[in-house]
């Protein structure tokens, strides 16, 4: 089967398929028949580049267009990085939509020290969201100064017209 998948893609084998769409799912069967996953062959057919969305803080968050064969921490890096001072680099959250259609759910602790790595630091694929999650400084940070902020508008105006009465 392997002799007859190499004749197939080298094309000394020629298959009268009706369009082009019909050849990529014969090799895509192939390669399944032959490896016998269907993750390997949509790493055959993966694009130069992905899109990934990095969320929350990291100081440019937005879609990021990356090389296919770009890593968690990569990505995040290429974001602007963590924002220090806010963000949890323990619990950085991965969301990917699988083939099937179900979606995954992944936590990750940034370490610039680990490599390539499918439990701490995997290859992103087109799709993926990465969030970086606040930590709890930023949490109660942020929470004052949701409550302050209507407390202070208040306090603003209170004072404006105690200064135009006196």
């Amino acid at each position: 089967l392997s002799d007859l998948f190499q004749c197939t893609m080298a094309g000394f084998l020629q298959l009268n398929l009706p369009s082009k769409k019909s050849a990529i799912q014969a090799r895509m069967i192939l390669e399944w028949l032959i490896w016998g996953d269907s993750k390997r062959y949509t790493r055959n057919f993966s694009p130069k580049k992905i899109n990934v969305n990095v969320i929350g803080e990291v100081n440019d968050p937005g879609r990021k267009s990356l090389d296919s064969n770009t890593s968690l921490i990569h990505a995040i890096l290429q974001a602007g990085g963590p924002i220090t001072w806010r963000s949890n680099k323990g619990n950085v959250r991965l969301l990917r939509v699988n083939n099937d259609g179900s979606t995954t759910l992944r936590g990750f602790k940034i370490d610039l020290t680990y490599g390539v790595s499918n439990k701490k630091n995997p290859l992103l694929e087109d799709g993926d969201t990465i969030f970086v999650r606040r930590n709890n400084f930023s949490k109660v940070t942020d929470s004052i100064s949701n409550i302050s902020r209507p407390l202070r508008d208040v306090v603003t105006t209170w004072t404006f017209f105690k200064l135009v009465n006196d």
